[in-house]
């Protein structure tokens, strides 16, 4: 219900006079971000507070630190199909976005978007802020994958000097 509702906030929130086709899917990439993020960024707490350097190597684990380490892979891991995945879906809406954008700059005639709104050049700003975002959000996914990978590297690094 929390996500419903802060759909539904967010949208209350918008000036629906530039309601871009795209809007809806970019306003959940957004929370699909937020809730993404916050889990690498778990991830990464919880990894660095394993790897602190305060704390004196152990290279005598018992099954239990082991299984511990090897869930931190596993979690990592599932982060990384995740996002890409939301990558790719990303990619393919910021192709849809350009490519209206592209059409909407290259016709004069009436389509039935513009049926809806005042007229085609309303979609052009807003379309171009989504697509921009769409880009950003992109961005942050690599590093986050970045984050992702080095854990399991680090951890790989590990169980290879332990082993």
């Amino acid at each position: 219900m929390g996500q419903r509702l802060e759909i539904i906030q967010r949208l209350d929130a918008l000036d629906l006079a530039y309601n871009h086709p795209i809007l809806l899917c970019g306003l959940i990439a957004e929370l699909e971000r937020t809730r993404l993020v916050d889990r690498v960024d778990s991830l990464l707490d919880g990894f660095a507070l394993k790897a602190s350097s305060d704390r004196k190597l152990n290279l005598d684990m018992d099954e239990s630190e082991m299984a511990t380490f090897l869930e931190t892979c596993y979690r990592s891991r599932e982060l990384i199909n995740q996002i890409k995945s939301e990558k790719r879906q990303l990619s393919a809406m910021a192709r849809k976005t350009y490519k209206f954008k592209l059409y909407s700059n290259s016709t004069n005639e009436v389509t039935t978007f513009s049926a809806i709104l005042k007229s085609q050049r309303d979609l052009r700003w807003p379309g171009c802020e989504i697509y921009a975002r769409l880009c950003e959000i992109n961005n942050e996914y690599e590093d986050k994958l970045n984050d992702c990978s080095m854990v399991i590297e680090n951890m790989s690094l590990t169980m290879q000097t332990w082993l």
